[in-house]
């Protein structure tokens, strides 16, 4: 039986690829191939987007849901990764110009491989090459179906991938900010129950925002209220206050601009046009007639505030204060706060009050 030269079985320590390398001289496009790689990348995309778009993302919080979502999302930016390689390639392939290390790539499962293997060094994945593990196994079995038959022939394969797409790497304040958001999913701290983007929305609107003013969230938690404030008015002078550790350490990354810890002892040198809130429960009288101080003449609070404070006479004193001065009572659905991060059935309403 005589060897061929160019046959990995017979000689594993030959690239194989050379005769690929004299025809690469010659552009000559391969439009089959690229219509491969497109219809490859284009049966991705709905995968993608359920990965990015997680059903458990928009469920009752919990920390394996919000686990299962990050996770899930993660995921998502790899196939999209992968997904735009495979139109890098079909384009070249168009152009006659796809390295030859990657003409031998039929399927997604190459790729996600060779991704993997991305941060790997040389002698790792030489290691992989020479592993009896199955799962290794199962690795050098799913590149030789491209081709790819050694440690030098994937880091070919990896180099001319990365030259068509580096894919996005990974911000060290992005992660800690997930870190911190799944340690607080269901965090007893201090009564946190941080508002759900409906509540979030109406409290906003009701605020009545204007370009320029200066706004402050005192107990500002995650920052949902402060941050839907700057998504819809970059312009204004945003505030916050927030006395946990925690929670001030996620605003940081987040890049609010925190002006105090603990918010009853926060006097600010010049008052605020407006004031959104979600006080804590416990101590919330105190929270409102402080945030009421510290409102310019004519300035607007809105906030949250438990049923109770209507129908309990331990409360009777401040709902008169807040018949005489609020705008706008509004109560909301029984199950307004079940998707918060802090799940409570507490039945709550927005109070709009505006200072004389």
């Amino acid at each position: 039986m005589q060897l061929s030269l160019f046959n990995p079985s017979a000689n594993p320590n030959i690239d194989s690829q050379l005769p690929d390398r004299i025809g690469s001289l010659f552009k000559v496009p391969d439009f089959n191939k690229a219509e491969e790689l497109e219809n490859l990348a284009k049966g991705m995309t709905d995968s993608i987007l359920r990965k990015k778009n997680p059903a458990c993302g928009l469920q009752r919080p919990t920390k394996r849901r919000k686990l299962m979502a990050n996770s899930m999302i993660e995921e998502g930016i790899k196939l999209e990764t992968i997904q735009t390689w495979l139109y890098k390639m079909a384009d070249a392939a168009k152009e006659g110009e796809l390295d030859q290390s990657l003409r031998g790539i039929t399927s997604k499962t190459q790729l996600e491989t060779l991704h993997e293997m991305i941060n790997w060094s040389p002698e790792k994945i030489g290691e992989t090459f020479s592993s009896s593990s199955n799962q290794d196994k199962n690795k050098i079995e799913t590149l030789s179906r491209a081709n790819i038959y050694t440690e030098r022939m994937a880091r070919n394969a990896i180099s001319a991938l990365l030259q068509l797409h580096l894919p996005e790497e990974t911000d060290p304040v992005r992660k800690r900010i997930a870190e911190l958001e799944l340690e607080i999913v269901g965090y007893k701290g201090r009564d946190y129950f941080p508002s759900p983007d409906p509540v979030v929305s109406l409290i906003v609107q009701l605020a009545e925002i204007k370009p320029g003013m200066k706004i402050l969230e005192p107990s500002a938690g995650k920052g949902s209220i402060c941050g839907k404030v700057l998504d819809l008015y970059p312009e204004v002078k945003l505030d916050v206050v927030e006395i946990d550790t925690t929670l001030r350490e996620l605003l940081h990354l987040k890049g609010f601009n925190l002006v105090g810890t603990d918010f009853l002892q926060y006097h600010p040198k010049d008052p605020y046009s407006r004031i959104v809130m979600n006080p804590p429960f416990s101590d919330m009288v105190s929270h409102v007639d402080h945030a009421y101080e510290c409102l310019e003449a004519r300035g607007r609070l809105v906030t949250v505030l438990p049923e109770n404070v209507f129908t309990s006479s331990k409360y009777k004193q401040f709902k008169e204060w807040i018949d005489q001065n609020a705008t706008h009572i509004e109560k909301l659905p029984k199950d307004a706060f079940i998707s918060s991060d802090n799940s409570t059935g507490v039945q709550t309403r927005i109070v709009a009050i505006a200072k004389r």
